[in-house]
C-alpha cells in the first residue's frame, strides 16, 4: 500500500458502522482478527449518554446529543488497556505509528473534514488514520458514515483535532495509536461490569453533573423557551438529526445499547432475566417520537410545536430513569 513517500496499513478493512466511534474501535477489533459486534463496541465504551447545551452564540443555539464523551478511552479501560491522548500535532510521530503497524484513533471536528456537506461544526467525531503522505500532504481516513476510505489534506485532519469543544472534544489533538486487544479481554465479566457501571454513573450525573438525567430533565424544562430563539427552525432540524440520523443508529443511541446488553447478556446472566433491554428499546421508540416532533416544527415552521416536544422528553425523562434503575440489580446476578 506504501509508494512514493506514503505510508499506510496492510490489512485493515473500512467498514461503514451506525456511530463514529463505536464504529472506529469494531473496526480495529476486526483488523486485529477479533470477531465483535459494534453494539459490543458501543457498550464496553459506555457509549450510552446525555448532554444539552444552550448558548445563543452557537449555531445552532440549542444542542443536544444522546452519548457520552469518549467512547474509546473507555472502551480500552475497561479491557485493561491505556489509551494515552498525543495532545501535540505531530504528523512524524502518526507516520511512525503507521509504519509499525498500529493504526491511529482520533477525536474531531468534522466541520473541517470537507467531505462531510454541508460543513456544520460536530465535535467528537471518531475516525482510524490509516494512511499519511507527507510528501503530498494528505490522510487516508477510515470514517463511520462512508462506504469507502477518505482522502484529506492534511491541514484539515490538524485544524479538525485543533478545536476544544467540551464536553466531546475537552482538549486538543486527541490522537493515539490504536492499543492491541487480546481477544479474552472481550469475554471478562469484569469489563461489562464496568463499561455497565460507567454508564449508570454518567446517566444518573454522578461523574458530570451537568449530564445524563439532570440534563434530559433541563430539556424538557427549557423545551418551551426554544420558540423564543431566533434560530428556532435550525435549533429542531439539529436535534432531529442528533437524534436519528448522525451517526447514532437511531432513537439516541438507545437501540445500540439495547443490542449491547442483550448481547452482555450472555456473559451476564441478571440482564437477561431483567427488563433492561427492553426498556432500553422503548427509550429508543421514545426518542424516535420526539425527533419526528422536532421534525414537524422545521418543516411546518411552526415554534409552537416545542410544547409538544417537551411533553414528550417529560416521557423520556421517566423511562430513563426506570431503564437506569433496572440496570443495577440486573448486572450483578
Amino acid at each position: 500500500m506504501a509508494k512514493d513517500g506514503a505510508v499506510g496499513l496492510q490489512g485493515y478493512v473500512h467498514r461503514a458502522g451506525l456511530h463514529c466511534s463505536s464504529t472506529s474501535v469494531w473496526n480495529l477489533l476486526a483488523f486485529d482478527g477479533l470477531p465483535a459486534s459494534e453494539a459490543l463496541a458501543f457498550g464496553l465504551g459506555s457509549g450510552l449518554g446525555f448532554f444539552y447545551l444552550e448558548d445563543d452564540r452557537l449555531t445552532p443555539s440549542r444542542v443536544l446529543n444522546g452519548r457520552a464523551p469518549d467512547l474509546e478511552g473507555s472502551f480500552y479501560a475497561h479491557v485493561g488497556l491505556a489509551l494515552e491522548w498525543s495532545g501535540r500535532w505531530d504528523p512524524a510521530a502518526m507516520e511512525s505509528c503507521l509504519r509499525s503497524g498500529r493504526p491511529i484513533l482520533a477525536q474531531t471536528d468534522l466541520f473541517h473534514l470537507p467531505y462531510y456537506q454541508p460543513p456544520v461544526h460536530f465535535p467528537g467525531h471518531g475516525v482510524v488514520v490509516i494512511g499519511l503522505d507527507l510528501h503530498a500532504g494528505t490522510a487516508d481516513i477510515s470514517d463511520q458514515g462512508f462506504p469507502e476510505v477518505q482522502r484529506t489534506d492534511l491541514e484539515n485532519l490538524r485544524l479538525a483535532m485543533e478545536g476544544v469543544a467540551p464536553p466531546l472534544l475537552p482538549a486538543p489533538y486527541r490522537w493515539a495509536p490504536a492499543p492491541r486487544v487480546a481477544g479474552e479481554r472481550l469475554r471478562g465479566p469484569g469489563a461489562f461490569r464496568a463499561a455497565i457501571a460507567r454508564t449508570r454513573r454518567l446517566m444518573a450525573g454522578e461523574l458530570y453533573p451537568d449530564q445524563g438525567l439532570p440534563a434530559l430533565r433541563r430539556l424538557a424544562e427549557r423545551l418551551p423557551s426554544w420558540e423564543q430563539a431566533p434560530d428556532f427552525g435550525w435549533c429542531a432540524r439539529f436535534a432531529y438529526q442528533s437524534i436519528e440520523k448522525r451517526g447514532t443508529g437511531g432513537g439516541a443511541f438507545r437501540y445500540l445499547y439495547a443490542d449491547f446488553l442483550r448481547e452482555a447478556a450472555s456473559i451476564l446472566p441478571g440482564l437477561a432475566a431483567s427488563c433492561a433491554p427492553e426498556l432500553y428499546q422503548k427509550a429508543g421508540d421514545g426518542w424516535r417520537a420526539l425527533s419526528a416532533a422536532f421534525k414537524e416544527v422545521f418543516i411546518q415552521g411552526y415554534p409552537g410545536g416545542f410544547a409538544a416536544c417537551a411533553h414528550l422528553s417529560e416521557d423520556l425523562f421517566r423511562l430513563e430513569h426506570e431503564a437506569l434503575q433496572a440496570l443495577g440489580p440486573a448486572m450483578n446476578r
